[in-house]
C-alpha cells in the first residue's frame, strides 16, 4: 500500500505531491503547492504548512523523514529552465505569491515563497497563519519561506488535522505541525525513489526514479 504523508516539502518543492514516506495519501492535487491545506509537493510533508489563500503551482516530491538525505542521494522534483517550466497551468505564473515558484540554479522547480504574514492569512480568513522560515538545507534546498498556522500551543493548531504546536522556524517562532512516519520499503516511495530505510527516506539515484504526479527529475548533490 502507497503511504505518504504531508510536509513543508511539499509546499518547497511546489507541487501536488505528497513526498515522503508514510500515512495514507490526503491531497495530491496541483492547486496548493507540495498537498496538505494548502500547499502540495511530493514527498513528506508537515500537515499545516499550508497556504495563504490561493493555489500553489509547482512541482512535486521528494523525501522528507528523520535524518535528512543521506549525502549521495537525490530527491525527486520537476525540472525546469524558467520559472514559466513552474507553473503547471496557473495563469498568474509567474507573478506575485502564491504564483511565484523560482526554477533554481541545479535545473528544478522550488515552490511559491511568502515574504510576510498579511499573504499568509487568504484576506482575514485564516488569521493564524503567518510566513515562517523554514530550514531545509538537511534536504539541499536551503531555506524556505512558508505560509504555516502559527501557535503558542497545541490546541491553538485547528486548520489541519493531526498537527500539534512543535515546529520551531529559524527565528525561533512557532508553528503546527504534523508527523511524519518514515518509509519502510520501496513501495512506499513508487514514483519518488526507493525507501533509504536507515533514514526512513525516498532517494533517488536517476530521472527514471521520478515517475510521480509532476516530478520528472532527480535534484542530486
Amino acid at each position: 500500500m502507497r503511504k505518504l504523508s504531508f510536509s513543508v516539502l511539499m509546499v518547497a518543492l511546489g507541487g501536488a505531491v505528497a513526498i515522503t514516506a508514510c500515512g495514507d495519501d490526503e491531497t495530491n492535487d496541483n492547486s496548493s503547492t507540495s498537498t496538505s491545506t494548502t500547499s502540495s509537493g511530493s514527498g513528506g510533508s508537515t500537515s499545516g504548512t499550508g497556504g495563504s489563500g490561493g493555489s500553489t503551482s509547482g512541482t512535486g516530491g521528494g523525501t522528507a523523514g528523520s535524518g535528512g538525505l543521506p549525502s549521495a542521494s537525490g530527491f525527486c522534483a520537476w525540472g525546469c529552465t524558467t520559472a514559466g517550466d513552474c507553473c503547471f497551468g496557473d495563469t498568474n505564473c509567474p507573478g506575485a505569491y502564491p504564483s511565484n515558484p523560482t526554477c533554481e540554479p541545479g535545473g528544478w522547480c522550488k515552490g511559491p515563497q511568502c515574504s510576510n504574514d498579511t499573504e499568509c492569512t487568504n484576506g482575514g480568513a485564516l488569521p493564524d497563519f503567518a510566513c515562517f522560515l523554514i530550514d531545509m538545507s538537511a534536504m539541499g534546498m536551503g531555506d524556505f519561506n512558508a505560509c504555516i498556522e502559527g501557535c503558542a500551543a497545541d490546541q491553538d493548531c485547528t486548520a489541519v488535522p493531526n498537527t500539534t504546536c512543535k515546529g520551531v522556524d529559524k527565528n525561533g517562532d512557532k508553528y503546527c505541525l504534523g508527523d511524519v512516519s518514515p518509509c519502510t520499503g520501496d513501495d512506499d516511495c513508487t514514483g519518488i525513489g526507493t525507501c533509504n530505510i536507515p533514514t526512513g527516506t525516498c532517494v533517488c539515484a536517476d530521472n527514471n526514479q521520478c515517475t510521480f504526479q509532476n516530478v520528472n527529475f532527480c535534484v542530486l548533490p
